[in-house]
């Protein structure tokens, strides 16, 4: 008999309303009254996602996932768009979306969870 891990179960697996209220927590508390950050826009973005990636990674439960978050910030007017192809496990990988929008800004982030086995 090997050591292989299986898929999360049940409890373990990732709860994609309750990531993406988490995400969309993040996002209303760093920049609900944030003006467009201009030519900081990428270091902004790097910051929130560490933020959602370190949130998600302490929820219990979840520790067997890797989250990668995509955060793009825009301008007040602009627009964008994102898609996914596919993820690796149906199963046990997932990914968020969440965009939040001011008079200021638009910030759209992805989050991707993908299960490590």
């Amino acid at each position: 008999m090997g050591s292989e891990l299986a898929a999360p179960g049940y409890m373990h697996r990732l709860r994609e309303p309750a990531a993406a209220a988490m995400v969309r927590d993040i996002l209303q508390r760093e920049l609900g009254a944030a003006e467009y950050p201009g030519d900081q826009a990428a270091d902004v973005g790097r910051r929130l996602g560490a933020l959602i990636e370190q949130r998600l990674a302490a929820e219990p439960g979840w520790a067997r996932y890797k989250f990668i978050a995509n955060i793009v910030l825009l301008g007040a007017g602009a627009g964008a768009r994102m898609g996914v192809s596919s993820l690796w496990d149906p199963h046990a990988d997932h990914v968020v979306h969440e965009s939040l929008t001011t008079p200021r800004l638009r910030c759209v982030a992805a989050v991707f969870a993908v299960c490590v086995y």
